[in-house]
């Protein structure tokens, strides 16, 4: 009997989760009036089990988070990940008068949860989003293809897609990118500096012991390697 993906259904059923390009393409453009909302736009490539997207849905409530993912394991386990962070969210200390006036507006909308799942490739960010619909771009910890000359193509952080992420950026808002990989994040550096788009706002070797490495804020690769002695290198890069 052939193996059937148990997790296949569940991600067709979740209403939070898209799996057709057909689909969500449809919103390039008009996010806000799918949200409902002009608060910020984040996109989280490669959400992996949902950690950090829950994570923040759990801290910025005052925006709105996309998250593209390819396996239907992850894209399940992120959706409901992100699910128990809008319930806490909901269970949290009374809402404030705006805040009221603010759920009032969405009571209309379907569940009023702030997020979107898109199985989707990374490289597809100029079809899903319009010239400046994004406010935030994280991309931690993706696949560096370095195994042989020939998968270099494969790697995210390519020139067309710095440039597309860059065109779907609004101004003085960021891409944030993590890697374990040092030749991954210092020909990503080189890129950067040949296409004179994106400004360098922060080059970190050694992330795990700098100020701003938050303990919180950690995927589940993180995690699992935190206490080894692999470097983690941190890329802020800003538009201007």
């Amino acid at each position: 009997m052939p193996y059937e993906n148990p997790y296949i259904p569940k991600c067709r059923e979740h209403p939070r989760i898209i799996l057709s390009k057909e689909d969500y393409i449809l919103h390039k453009w008009k996010w806000e009036k799918y949200f409902w909302n002009n608060d910020p736009l984040v996109l989280e490539i490669g959400t992996g089990m949902g950690n950090y997207f829950s994570y923040m849905l759990t801290k910025y409530t005052n925006k709105n988070f996309i998250g593209m993912e390819l396996r239907y394991k992850r894209l399940y386990t992120t959706a409901r990940k992100a699910d128990e962070a809008c319930e806490a969210n909901s269970s949290k200390s009374p809402l404030a008068p705006s805040a009221v006036k603010r759920r009032l507006w969405f009571q209309s909308h379907e569940d009023n949860k702030r997020y979107l799942i898109l199985q989707s490739y990374g490289q597809s960010v100029w079809d899903v989003f319009a010239q400046e619909e994004l406010s935030e771009i994280y991309i931690y910890f993706p696949d560096p293809f370095c195994y042989k000359q020939k998968q270099l193509k494969h790697r995210l952080l390519s020139r067309d897609f710095l440039k597309n992420s860059f065109y779907c950026t609004k101004v003085w808002w960021v891409l944030h990118f993590k890697t374990d990989h040092k030749e991954y994040f210092e020909d990503t550096l080189q890129i950067v500096k040949e296409l004179w788009l994106w400004v360098v706002q922060l080059v970190s070797y050694d992330y795990k012991n700098s100020d701003i490495y938050d303990r919180e804020a950690i995927t589940e690769f993180e995690g699992l390697f935190r206490g080894e002695q692999e470097d983690f290198y941190y890329l802020i890069l800003e538009k201007k």
